[in-house]
């Protein structure tokens, strides 16, 4: 299992899935791109979101996403590791928009 921060364009919550593509691509309802965000979160969104038209999510800091996305952690290998409670909340407070 992964835990994992989801992000839809009006709501967030953490939750864990199944360490699977197929569980990665049923989030972001398609084809899975990822960009680093720090040295240990990763933020991975819908490839073809603009293209589909997904909607705008503006919860991210770093600019407008198509859809929804998620974030998790990377370690040095570039696997991904369940978030702590701890880094669940900093991923809010940092990454994410207060107001929407």
């Amino acid at each position: 299992m992964l835990r994992i921060l989801v992000v839809e364009p009006d709501s967030i919550q953490d939750k864990e899935i199944e360490y699977t593509l197929d569980a990665m691509k049923d989030i972001v309802d398609g084809h899975l791109n990822e960009v680093q965000i720090s040295n240990k979160f990763v933020l991975i969104y819908n490839l073809d979101g603009d293209t589909l038209r997904l909607p705008i999510n503006n919860q991210y800091v770093g600019g407008p996403i198509f859809g929804t996305f998620f974030v998790t952690r990377i370690d040095v290998d570039e696997t991904y590791i369940s978030l702590t409670d701890e880094e669940v909340e900093s991923i809010k407070e940092n990454f994410i928009r207060k107001e929407v």
